[in-house]
């Protein structure tokens, strides 16, 4: 069985939250606009981290501290773009 490590489940993670909104926005044109964010920085968070993943096997000995970052912000840019996609749209009190 293959060593799977953390790095690599963010990258599949933020890639497949991101793919799974973006099909989600292309079905809720409604939902679009506010599931931007999330798709945006969820692909950036992927392509960070495989750069990430390409630096570490030049350097000796890697100590990776912005993964304590990375991880919870993508739980959170996860839990928001699944909150979206579930939750209905709030409409304005009448006034």
């Amino acid at each position: 069985m293959p060593h799977v490590d953390g790095e690599h489940c963010v990258v599949a993670l933020s890639a497949l939250g991101a793919i799974t909104f973006a099909a989600g926005a292309i079905q809720r044109p409604d939902k679009r606009l506010r599931l931007a964010i999330p798709i945006f920085l969820l692909l950036l968070l992927a392509i960070y981290e495989t750069l990430m993943l390409r630096w570490e096997k030049t350097v000796h000995a890697p100590i990776r501290l912005e993964l304590m970052v990375e991880i919870p912000l993508m739980l959170l840019l996860l839990a928001w773009g699944t909150a979206t996609l579930i939750l209905p749209r709030r409409t304005r009190p009448e006034e």
